[in-house]
């Protein structure tokens, strides 16, 4: 029997592909990976193996992917050199342990040679890594997740009264983290063809405007939306204490994602790069992509209250 392995599963997007995997996957067929083992440990219960990867530890990820067939490699957060390094690791302990096939989440835009966006230099790092493995391969160029916007974005511009962009007007075809999940483990299992990338995209192209409507809309809230130039929001983040390198100290960072990253993704978006809309969701799935309208109804209910102005 085919062996599969999904690591990252103390995340939420690793810990949703195990659950959906376990529906089509005896258990004694499934491994599944975290740095922090002790958090996965309850997946024993359901007779799975679980082991310990730290992509920092080449021997130990090695270890970890014994037995393996497929992997499913879900990128990891550090972007920069690091996130490269720890990607290269895993790719290396894939081959080592004589695992065949690996399925990786990248990014939207990792294809297009004119996307200049900063962290497609990792994706494209690991595409370029996997093809030159001699492994069989399958990327997932995942959009934009709604819930950035749906939850993230739309808590602080409501608690702010604010909603700061660079990306205006141009429109991203976001996806819901679940239709990714769904995609993943499809890809997984052998849904699609061989040494193929998918653009995994929402059903609609959406601008951040039409985001902010759609949140005045639902919320009632107060909210001004602000377009903003590139060197604006650099020093917005700076005074957030947000690095402006991937490279540099995150200690005090309110987020784990450094300033040229997050500023490079709304350029992206406004110059049209990420104007892309696919049908792979539906055709690796079966069924049709959430919209953000659907996701945004869907997390309104966790909205914070708009304080008194």
């Amino acid at each position: 029997m085919t062996k599969y392995v999904i690591n990252g599963v103390d995340g939420h997007f690793g810990s949703a592909a195990a659950a959906l995997a376990l529906e089509s996957v005896a258990p004694e067929d499934l491994i599944l990976t975290s740095w922090d083992v002790e958090a996965i440990r309850h997946w024993e219960d359901k007779g799975v193996t679980v082991r310990q990867a730290d992509y920092d530890d080449l021997a130990m990820t090695t270890a970890a992917f014994e037995g393996a067939d497929v992997v499913l490699l879900i990128s990891t957060m550090k972007v920069g050199p690091v996130r490269q390094q720890q990607h290269q690791n895993a790719i290396d302990a894939a081959v080592a342990a004589g695992a065949s096939r690996i399925v990786y989440t990248s990014y939207l835009g990792a294809g297009d040679p004119d996307a200049s966006w900063y962290t497609l230099t990792d994706h494209r790092y690991t595409e370029k890594a996997i093809r030159e493995s001699g492994l069989t391969w399958n990327f997932m160029r995942d959009s934009q997740y709604q819930q950035a916007i749906t939850q993230m974005q739309a808590a602080a511009a409501i608690q702010t009264g604010f909603w700061y962009t660079n990306s205006e007007p141009g429109k991203i075809s976001m996806v819901h983290r679940d239709d990714c999940v769904r995609s993943a483990v499809a890809l997984l299992l052998g849904k699609g063809e061989p040494d193929t990338a998918y653009d995994i995209t929402g059903p609609e192209l959406v601008s951040f405007r039409e985001c902010y409507e759609m949140m005045v809309e639902l919320s009632g809230a107060a909210i001004e939306f602000v377009e903003i130039t590139d060197e604006q929001m650099y020093d917005m983040f700076h005074a957030m204490g947000v690095p402006r390198w991937a490279t540099d100290d995150f200690s005090a960072s309110p987020f784990p994602w450094c300033s040229e990253d997050m500023v490079t993704n709304g350029s992206g978006m406004r110059t049209g790069g990420m104007a892309v809309l696919s049908d792979a969701v539906e055709r690796l799935t079966g069924r049709a992509p959430i919209s953000v309208r659907d996701t945004m109804k869907a997390d309104s209910a966790n909205w914070p209250i708009a304080p008194a102005r």
